[in-house]
């Protein structure tokens, strides 16, 4: 970090108004885009880790005893 070159991204006439709303903007982006990945990601692996029936019908349980 400290032998890395120090520059300043923003201007000093670039409006602080603007820049927030693009902060808050891409924090929006990224919260809906990993949202919509984890739920989706979840759901397919729910669907691939659940157990097979082989047969296609609902499991019916055998009491035991």
């Amino acid at each position: 970090y400290t032998f890395l070159p120090s520059f300043d991204e923003v201007g000093e006439d670039f409006p602080a108004s603007l820049l927030w709303k693009f902060r808050l903007s891409t924090l929006a982006v990224q919260a809906t885009f990993w949202t919509g990945f984890g739920l989706v990601f979840g759901y397919l692996t729910e669907r691939l880790l659940a157990p097979a029936n082989s047969a296609g019908s609902p499991r019916v349980e055998t009491p035991v005893g």
